[in-house]
Protein backbone atom coordinates (compact mmCIF):
# COMPACT_ATOMS: atom_id res chain seq x y z
CA UNK A 1 0.00 0.00 0.00
CA UNK A 2 1.48 3.63 -0.86
CA UNK A 3 2.32 5.70 1.53
CA UNK A 4 -0.05 8.34 0.92
CA UNK A 5 -2.89 6.02 0.93
CA UNK A 6 -2.08 5.18 4.49
CA UNK A 7 -1.85 8.79 5.69
CA UNK A 8 -5.16 8.97 4.10
CA UNK A 9 -6.79 6.36 6.27
CA UNK A 10 -4.90 7.13 8.93
CA UNK A 11 -6.14 11.22 9.16
CA UNK A 12 -9.47 9.73 8.64
CA UNK A 13 -9.57 7.33 11.53
CA UNK A 14 -8.01 10.96 13.42
CA UNK A 15 -10.95 12.55 12.48
CA UNK A 16 -13.96 10.37 13.04
CA UNK A 17 -11.98 9.42 16.50
CA UNK A 18 -12.33 13.84 17.20
CA UNK A 19 -8.69 14.02 17.08
CA UNK A 20 -9.46 17.30 14.47
CA UNK A 21 -11.67 20.10 15.59
CA UNK A 22 -11.75 21.44 18.92
CA UNK A 23 -14.85 22.47 18.86
CA UNK A 24 -16.59 19.03 18.08
CA UNK A 25 -19.11 18.11 20.41
CA UNK A 26 -19.82 15.19 22.68
CA UNK A 27 -22.86 13.90 20.56
CA UNK A 28 -20.77 13.45 16.89
CA UNK A 29 -17.63 12.10 18.63
CA UNK A 30 -19.99 9.41 20.81
CA UNK A 31 -22.32 8.82 17.14
CA UNK A 32 -25.75 9.92 19.41
CA UNK A 33 -28.67 11.37 17.18
CA UNK A 34 -28.76 15.18 17.45
CA UNK A 35 -32.34 16.30 17.78
CA UNK A 36 -33.86 17.25 14.40
CA UNK A 37 -31.82 19.87 12.37
CA UNK A 38 -29.21 20.21 14.11
CA UNK A 39 -25.21 19.58 13.55
CA UNK A 40 -21.77 20.94 12.41
CA UNK A 41 -20.68 22.77 9.49
CA UNK A 42 -17.17 22.30 8.93
CA UNK A 43 -15.40 24.80 7.31
CA UNK A 44 -11.93 24.05 5.79
CA UNK A 45 -9.85 27.05 4.65
CA UNK A 46 -6.46 26.33 3.16
CA UNK A 47 -4.26 29.59 2.79
CA UNK A 48 -1.89 29.74 -0.40
CA UNK A 49 1.57 28.15 -0.25
CA UNK A 50 3.69 31.36 0.26
CA UNK A 51 1.35 32.71 3.21
CA UNK A 52 0.04 30.88 6.54
CA UNK A 53 -2.94 30.04 8.26
CA UNK A 54 -2.74 33.49 9.71
CA UNK A 55 -3.07 35.08 6.28
CA UNK A 56 -6.84 33.42 6.43
CA UNK A 57 -8.05 34.69 9.93
CA UNK A 58 -10.65 37.80 8.85
CA UNK A 59 -12.07 34.98 6.82
CA UNK A 60 -12.08 32.66 9.75
CA UNK A 61 -13.82 34.67 12.22
CA UNK A 62 -16.39 36.21 9.83
CA UNK A 63 -17.61 33.03 8.86
CA UNK A 64 -17.82 31.33 12.26
CA UNK A 65 -19.74 34.89 13.07
CA UNK A 66 -22.27 34.56 10.19
CA UNK A 67 -22.66 30.85 9.98
CA UNK A 68 -23.43 30.52 14.13
CA UNK A 69 -25.59 33.26 13.75
CA UNK A 70 -27.88 32.09 10.42
CA UNK A 71 -27.74 28.39 11.61
CA UNK A 72 -27.82 28.54 15.57
CA UNK A 73 -28.17 24.85 15.83
CA UNK A 74 -25.57 24.59 14.03
CA UNK A 75 -21.83 24.27 15.88
CA UNK A 76 -19.24 25.49 13.37
CA UNK A 77 -15.51 23.85 12.88
CA UNK A 78 -12.75 25.62 11.43
CA UNK A 79 -9.77 23.38 9.84
CA UNK A 80 -7.17 25.06 8.55
CA UNK A 81 -4.42 23.54 6.33
CA UNK A 82 -1.12 23.52 7.67
CA UNK A 83 1.80 24.71 5.60
CA UNK A 84 3.43 22.06 3.45
CA UNK A 85 6.32 20.87 1.09
CA UNK A 86 4.41 21.41 -2.06
CA UNK A 87 2.74 24.86 -3.29
CA UNK A 88 -0.77 22.71 -4.84
CA UNK A 89 -0.52 18.86 -4.13
CA UNK A 90 -0.28 19.24 -0.06
CA UNK A 91 -3.69 21.48 -0.22
CA UNK A 92 -5.27 18.91 -2.62
CA UNK A 93 -4.33 16.01 -0.49
CA UNK A 94 -5.36 17.69 2.62
CA UNK A 95 -9.08 18.90 1.42
CA UNK A 96 -9.47 15.52 0.02
CA UNK A 97 -9.08 13.91 4.07
CA UNK A 98 -11.01 16.13 4.85
CA UNK A 99 -13.87 15.47 2.64
CA UNK A 100 -13.49 12.34 3.11
CA UNK A 101 -14.13 12.24 6.58
CA UNK A 102 -16.87 14.44 6.50
CA UNK A 103 -18.51 12.01 3.82
CA UNK A 104 -18.24 9.58 6.73
CA UNK A 105 -19.64 11.33 9.83
CA UNK A 106 -22.49 12.29 7.42
CA UNK A 107 -23.99 9.19 6.44
CA UNK A 108 -24.30 8.23 10.53
CA UNK A 109 -27.09 9.39 12.72
CA UNK A 110 -25.17 12.09 14.29
CA UNK A 111 -23.91 13.90 11.07
CA UNK A 112 -27.27 13.72 8.72
CA UNK A 113 -27.15 17.46 8.99
CA UNK A 114 -23.73 18.50 8.71
CA UNK A 115 -22.56 20.55 5.99
CA UNK A 116 -19.51 21.12 4.10
CA UNK A 117 -17.97 24.01 3.70
CA UNK A 118 -14.40 25.16 1.95
CA UNK A 119 -12.45 28.38 1.29
CA UNK A 120 -8.91 28.45 -0.71
CA UNK A 121 -6.70 31.96 -1.40
CA UNK A 122 -4.60 31.10 -4.34
CA UNK A 123 -3.13 27.61 -4.34
CA UNK A 124 -5.58 27.09 -2.01
CA UNK A 125 -8.48 27.66 -4.29
CA UNK A 126 -6.63 25.71 -7.12
CA UNK A 127 -7.34 22.46 -5.21
CA UNK A 128 -10.69 23.12 -4.52
CA UNK A 129 -10.59 23.93 -8.74
CA UNK A 130 -9.23 20.44 -8.92
CA UNK A 131 -11.31 18.35 -6.76
CA UNK A 132 -14.44 20.33 -8.29
CA UNK A 133 -12.45 19.24 -12.56
CA UNK A 134 -12.03 15.33 -11.28
CA UNK A 135 -15.11 14.89 -10.03
CA UNK A 136 -13.84 14.77 -6.36
CA UNK A 137 -16.69 16.64 -4.57
CA UNK A 138 -20.22 13.88 -5.13
CA UNK A 139 -24.09 14.94 -6.03
CA UNK A 140 -26.47 14.17 -3.22
CA UNK A 141 -26.25 14.05 0.24
CA UNK A 142 -22.48 14.23 0.07
CA UNK A 143 -22.49 17.47 -1.81
CA UNK A 144 -20.83 20.42 -0.32
CA UNK A 145 -23.17 23.74 0.43
CA UNK A 146 -20.38 25.68 -0.39
CA UNK A 147 -16.82 25.85 -1.86
CA UNK A 148 -15.28 29.59 -2.01
CA UNK A 149 -12.61 30.17 -3.84
CA UNK A 150 -10.05 33.61 -3.53
CA UNK A 151 -7.85 34.86 -6.67
CA UNK A 152 -7.40 31.52 -7.71
CA UNK A 153 -3.86 30.20 -9.53
CA UNK A 154 -5.49 28.70 -12.53
CA UNK A 155 -4.03 25.39 -13.57
CA UNK A 156 -2.73 24.63 -17.11
CA UNK A 157 -5.63 24.00 -19.57
CA UNK A 158 -9.26 24.96 -18.93
CA UNK A 159 -10.63 27.26 -16.84
CA UNK A 160 -14.45 25.67 -17.26
CA UNK A 161 -16.54 24.14 -14.22
CA UNK A 162 -19.18 23.50 -16.11
CA UNK A 163 -20.97 20.72 -15.83
CA UNK A 164 -18.34 19.97 -12.68
CA UNK A 165 -20.75 21.35 -10.13
CA UNK A 166 -22.14 18.83 -7.61
CA UNK A 167 -25.85 18.52 -7.43
CA UNK A 168 -28.73 17.36 -5.63
CA UNK A 169 -32.05 17.85 -4.02
CA UNK A 170 -33.08 19.93 -6.76
CA UNK A 171 -30.32 22.46 -6.11
CA UNK A 172 -26.53 22.32 -6.42
CA UNK A 173 -23.30 23.21 -4.68
CA UNK A 174 -22.51 27.39 -4.64
CA UNK A 175 -19.23 28.11 -5.96
CA UNK A 176 -18.22 31.58 -6.49
CA UNK A 177 -14.94 32.92 -7.26
CA UNK A 178 -13.47 36.57 -6.03
CA UNK A 179 -10.81 37.72 -7.86
CA UNK A 180 -8.39 40.56 -8.05
CA UNK A 181 -7.81 42.65 -11.40
CA UNK A 182 -5.61 40.46 -13.73
CA UNK A 183 -6.68 37.52 -12.49
CA UNK A 184 -8.97 35.47 -14.76
CA UNK A 185 -12.64 34.54 -14.36
CA UNK A 186 -13.38 30.75 -14.13
CA UNK A 187 -16.57 29.79 -16.65
CA UNK A 188 -19.26 27.95 -15.25
CA UNK A 189 -19.55 29.79 -11.53
CA UNK A 190 -20.15 33.51 -10.26
CA UNK A 191 -16.92 35.38 -10.37
CA UNK A 192 -16.73 38.61 -8.31
CA UNK A 193 -14.39 41.68 -8.72
CA UNK A 194 -12.89 43.03 -6.24
CA UNK A 195 -11.03 46.47 -6.76
CA UNK A 196 -8.34 47.95 -4.95
CA UNK A 197 -6.90 44.48 -4.02
CA UNK A 198 -3.94 42.19 -5.59
CA UNK A 199 -3.36 38.83 -5.22
CA UNK A 200 -1.97 38.84 -1.53
CA UNK A 201 -4.10 41.56 0.17
CA UNK A 202 -7.74 40.28 -1.47
CA UNK A 203 -7.66 37.32 0.96
CA UNK A 204 -7.61 39.96 4.19
CA UNK A 205 -10.08 42.43 2.65
CA UNK A 206 -13.37 42.71 4.55
CA UNK A 207 -15.63 43.02 1.77
CA UNK A 208 -14.09 39.58 0.65
CA UNK A 209 -14.16 38.16 3.99
CA UNK A 210 -17.80 39.10 4.60
CA UNK A 211 -18.99 38.25 1.20
CA UNK A 212 -17.74 34.60 1.04
CA UNK A 213 -19.12 34.21 5.02
CA UNK A 214 -22.42 35.88 3.98
CA UNK A 215 -22.69 33.38 0.22
CA UNK A 216 -21.45 30.45 2.87
CA UNK A 217 -24.19 31.33 5.35
CA UNK A 218 -26.91 31.60 2.41
CA UNK A 219 -25.64 28.20 1.07
CA UNK A 220 -25.84 26.19 4.27
CA UNK A 221 -29.29 27.24 4.63
CA UNK A 222 -30.66 26.59 1.89
CA UNK A 223 -28.82 23.13 1.78
CA UNK A 224 -30.76 22.58 4.94
CA UNK A 225 -34.03 22.85 2.96
CA UNK A 226 -33.32 20.28 0.41
CA UNK A 227 -34.93 16.35 1.11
Amino acid sequence: MKLTSVLVILAVMCSLAGCQGPTAGADLAAGRENPPGTGEVLVVLMAGWTQGAWSMERIDLEMVRQLAASLPNHRVSVHHRLPGLLPIGDSELFLAIEYEAWKQRKDTAAGRYDKFVAVGHSSGATAIYNLLRNGDFKNGPHMPAFLGLVDMVLPVGSHDLNGRIPTGGGGRTDVVHYYSAGTQRVGGIRNVAVGGADHFSIVSSERVARGLAADAAAACQQDLLRP
